[in-house]
């Protein structure tokens, strides 16, 4: 992809597009960084937020209840 319009300026051209290139890759991998990490993070939060809601109703729940006999709760 070298086309060059003077003397000397193809190398130049090309030189700035595998740059651009690799700057659109570099960019392409942070944006799809940043969402994956965003995925996670907010999966992350949700499994905190039930666990703690798990916790703090079974706390609420009165412990004279027999009606589940399940062994889980």
């Amino acid at each position: 992809m070298t086309f060059a319009t003077a003397e000397g300026q193809g190398e130049a051209v090309w030189c700035r597009e595998e740059r651009g290139c690799h700057m659109t890759a570099y960019a392409t991998m942070v944006w799809l960084g940043f969402w994956i990490g965003l995925t996670l993070a907010s999966m992350a939060a949700a499994l905190v937020a039930v666990d703690w809601a798990s916790f703090y109703l079974g706390r609420q729940r009165p412990r004279s209840s027999q009606r589940c006999r399940s062994p889980l709760f």
